[in-house]
C-alpha cells in the first residue's frame, strides 16, 4: 500500500495544538485534538481581523487618542457633554488616570502613553493649546499652536509633532495649515494641497500621511491622501472609499484606516506605501472614533465613537493561517 512516508520520505508529525509561528509555514501535520490533518499557510494583513477589547470606563466620541495597542491613551472627547476623563489601556483593560485640566474634544494627539502631546481641539471654541502628558498628569506647553483649530490630525511624538488640516472660525475655514511642534516652539510648515477637516493622520514629523476628511463644497467625504516628506505634501493614491471622521494608525509605508462616515461604516483599508486594499471590517460600524496611532497595519486599536460608545476593537495580523485538509 502506498503511504505518505513512501511518497514524501517522512512521517507526518502529530501535534495536540496548531502552531502559531512563521517558522511553521509549509508544515503538514495531524492535529490529535481535532482529529484532522492540517497545513500551515503564511498569514499577513489579508488574513487579519478585528476582535473585541476591554470596555472603556467612559464612553466618548471625538476624543484624543495615541499610543500602541498594548499601551494606549484616551483623553477628552464628548460623553453627552465634553469630558475631562483620561484612560490608559494595557492591552486588556482600561483604567482611569488624572483628568485633563479642562474638558475638550475634536483635537489631535501623538506620542506614547507615557509621553503624549495633545494639540488644539474645542473647549468652548477652537483652542490653540498644546498639552503634554508624562504618564501621570497633563501640563500646558509654554507655547501654543499658531492657529487655533479643531478637527485636525497629527503625526509624530511629544517633541516632534506635526499638526495638519482642521477647521477654525470665524468665518468657518477648512485649512491645510501645517505646524511642527518641537517641544519648545511651533513653526508653520508648507500647507496641505487641499485644506480639510475631519481627517486622520499618522507617521512621523518627517514622514506622515494625511487621509480622508471633509472640505465642502469641493471635496466632501474625501478619498484624498497626501504624503509628507519633511518639507512638503504630495498627493498619492486615494482611499477606495472616501470618508470623514475616521481613525488611522501606522507609518508612511504601512498604515491602516478604519471607520468614518457617511454613512457610518466599519470599512478598513490597509496601506502598503503605494496603494490601499480593503481588508476585514470593524465588527461595529463607527465614526468619530479614536485610535492608537503607532500600531500600523500589524496592530491597531479603535476605541469610542458614535454616540459616546465604550467599544474597543483590536486589530491583529496573524503570522500563520491554519487550513484543514479535506478530501472534497
Amino acid at each position: 500500500m502506498t503511504t505518505y512516508k513512501g511518497i514524501k520520505g517522512f512521517i507526518v508529525q502529530t501535534l495536540s495544538s496548531d502552531p502559531t509561528t512563521a517558522s511553521s509555514v509549509g508544515q503538514v501535520y495531524y492535529n490529535s485534538t481535532g482529529n484532522a490533518f492540517k497545513y500551515v499557510q503564511p498569514g499577513g494583513v489579508a488574513s487579519a481581523t478585528w476582535s473585541s477589547g476591554g470596555t472603556m470606563g467612559t464612553g466618548r466620541n471625538r476624543g484624543y487618542g495615541t499610543g500602541t495597542q498594548t499601551a494606549a491613551l484616551a483623553a477628552g472627547g464628548y460623553s453627552g457633554a465634553v469630558t475631562v476623563n483620561t484612560e490608559e489601556y494595557n492591552g486588556t483593560s482600561w483604567s482611569e488616570q488624572n483628568n485633563l485640566p479642562s474638558g475638550r474634544g475634536q483635537g489631535a494627539a501623538g506620542g506614547t502613553q507615557t509621553a503624549a502631546c495633545l494639540t488644539g481641539g474645542q473647549i468652548s471654541d477652537s483652542t490653540d493649546e498644546i498639552l503634554l502628558y508624562n504618564g501621570t498628569s497633563f501640563s500646558t506647553s509654554p507655547v501654543t499652536l499658531n492657529q487655533a483649530r479643531q478637527n485636525h490630525a497629527a503625526a509624530g511624538t511629544s517633541t516632534a509633532l506635526l499638526s495638519f488640516g482642521g477647521i477654525y472660525s470665524p468665518p468657518v475655514t477648512y485649512t491645510g495649515l501645517t505646524e511642527l511642534f518641537d517641544g519648545s516652539s511651533s513653526t508653520e510648515e508648507n500647507d496641505l494641497n487641499v485644506g480639510r477637516g475631519e481627517l486622520t493622520g499618522f507617521g512621523t514629523s518627517t514622514a506622515a500621511l494625511a487621509v480622508g476628511g471633509d472640505s465642502p463644497p469641493a471635496s466632501p467625504n474625501s478619498a484624498l491622501v497626501e504624503s509628507w516628506n519633511g518639507t512638503s505634501w504630495t498627493e498619492v493614491n486615494d482611499l477606495n472609499t472616501g470618508r470623514q471622521q475616521l481613525a488611522g494608525s501606522g507609518s508612511q509605508t504601512s498604515g491602516l484606516v478604519f471607520g468614518g462616515e457617511p454613512p457610518r461604516t466599519g470599512k478598513t483599508e490597509a496601506w502598503d506605501g503605494t496603494s490601499w486594499t480593503e481588508v476585514a471590517d470593524l465588527a461595529v460600524a463607527v465614526d468619530e472614533n479614536a485610535s492608537s496611532d503607532q500600531g500600523g497595519s500589524v496592530t491597531a486599536l479603535s476605541f469610542g465613537g458614535n454616540s459616546s460608545i465604550t467599544n474597543t476593537e483590536e486589530w491583529t495580523v496573524p503570522d500563520v493561517v491554519i487550513k484543514t485538509i479535506t478530501t472534497s
